[in-house]
């Protein structure tokens, strides 16, 4: 079963994305607010990060969404930018 090995490659990933464990100060508090959150790119119920969970291959699809979203919040943040260009970040985000 594949399980495992996926579950292990995901906890592994996340942890290098926070810097290591060693900076995980409430591990059960990690582990239930972002190790094993599952993170949807897309809305097939097995993908997780652009990777299947039941066979741990990627998602070429996931992929087109991601670039899709990561484009038009750049057309959105870009815009906010133009019309509010000197206001606080904080301020820009509400």
């Amino acid at each position: 079963m594949a399980a495992p090995r996926v579950l292990a490659a995901r906890l592994t990933d996340r942890l290098e994305e926070v810097g290591g464990e060693a900076l995980v100060r409430d591990p059960m508090g990690w582990l239930l607010g972002r190790g094993l959150v599952q993170r949807a790119a897309c809305p097939d119920l097995r993908c997780d990060d652009g990777i299947r969970l039941d066979t741990g291959t990627d998602r070429p699809t996931c992929g087109n969404i991601v670039h899709t979203r990561r484009a038009l919040r750049a057309q959105v943040a870009a815009r906010v930018e133009a019309e509010m260009p000197y206001s606080h970040p904080a301020a820009r985000r509400d």
